[in-house]
């Protein structure tokens, strides 16, 4: 499953969603405007260059870092 994210304009929210609306249920998941602190906004853009610089852990090397 993919995700996308939408900075979408207030004017034009209710249409896009009535339009969303149309797709069966069961294919999408429409999660409301969830908001975030800025610490998590520079902590997503930083994870973000990590995985395209390639910079990312496997499964294994996450679960050993866990430490459960």
């Amino acid at each position: 499953m993919k995700s996308l994210v939408l900075n979408i304009d207030d004017n034009v929210y209710e249409k896009f969603l009535n339009f969303i609306k149309i797709f069966p249920k069961n294919k999408f998941k429409i999660v409301d405007e969830i908001p975030c602190s800025k610490e998590l906004e520079r902590e997503l853009k930083k994870r973000k260059k990590e995985i395209a610089s390639g910079e990312v852990l496997t499964h294994s090397e996450i679960w050993e870092n866990a430490g459960i």
